[in-house]
């Protein structure tokens, strides 16, 4: 039976200072600073860093991040408010749609599509876990 483990291809360092605290293993845009709910990460942190110092950023590979909720192996995932994996799910509601002598009029449709950051490789059944995500970059 295989193991599976982080398989490194890129690191990258952000530019500048971190603009707050960031703990390892979460989604994290180029300055550093950690992804809000569905925000397109350029990777994971690689280590705690403290606001002002330099963070390392795992960009391409296979590698640990934490988990909100649970997620399933092959499940895609976004960030979540705090940085932390969860799955994707784009979401569509109908508002204002009025039907007169069967012609649809007035319909307006919200689509919310959040960015897909990776694809879980491990599963997770709770908050709080860790799974190795293959990370996608756009």
């Amino acid at each position: 039976m295989a193991v599976l483990s982080e398989y490194e291809v890129l690191t990258i360092t952000a530019t500048g200072p971190v603009p707050a605290n960031v703990t390892k293993e979460l989604f994290v845009k180029a300055d550093g600073s950690l992804c809000g709910a569905g925000e397109a990460a350029a990777g994971i942190s690689a280590y705690d860093a403290d606001a002002g110092q330099e963070l390392a950023i795992h960009a391409i590979g296979v590698f640990a991040v934490k988990a909100a909720a649970a997620i399933a192996v092959g499940d895609d995932v976004t960030s979540d408010e705090n940085g932390k994996a969860v799955k994707w799910t784009p979401t569509a509601a109908v508002h204002n749609g009025t039907v007169t002598g069967g012609v649809l009029a007035d319909l307006t449709v919200d689509l919310t599509m959040p960015a897909k950051n990776g694809r879980a490789l491990t599963s997770c059944g709770s908050s709080g876990g860790t799974i190795l995500v293959k990370i996608f970059q756009y």
